[in-house]
């Protein structure tokens, strides 16, 4: 944009941008987000306390391709979002300082994504416990 401010013939393609915004207007992508977060956590939990009570030897391959998109997207949103508030030179209202550091946070241990984070990483332990049953 600012390579074209002072070219009078140039015009902003303003649909893109607003394609977004509506975007972000419609669906709740934050709460989707770390909805999906709380529920891999939850799910993570589940199989890994069902593994540490199993008596097999061997485990099946584990595609890890939803959980890596999840980890991915959820990483990048909440980097965004968090560089996007505190990009502002006025600090938010306390309630907003409140739901970024509990619900937005990469750093709190107790926000979705550090929680995901810990139960992936304690799931893929109790895995790497096992061997692969032969294909």
């Amino acid at each position: 944009m600012t390579l074209h401010q002072f070219d009078r013939q140039w015009e902003q393609d303003s649909s893109r941008l607003e394609n977004h915004l509506k975007e972000l207007n419609q669906r709740p992508l934050s709460a989707e987000i770390l909805r999906a977060l709380l529920l891999a956590s939850q799910r993570l939990d589940e199989a890994s306390l069902m593994l540490e009570q199993a008596s097999a030897e061997c485990l099946p391959d584990w595609d890890m391709t939803e959980v890596q998109q999840l980890e991915n997207v959820a990483h990048e949103w909440l980097k965004t979002v968090n560089q996007l508030v505190d990009s502002h030179p006025i600090d938010p209202p306390e309630a907003w300082q409140d739901y970024q550091q509990n619900w937005l946070s990469l750093t709190n241990d107790e926000a979705p994504w550090r929680v995901f984070n810990s139960a992936l990483n304690r799931h893929q332990a109790i895995r790497s416990q096992f061997a692969a049953c032969p294909g």
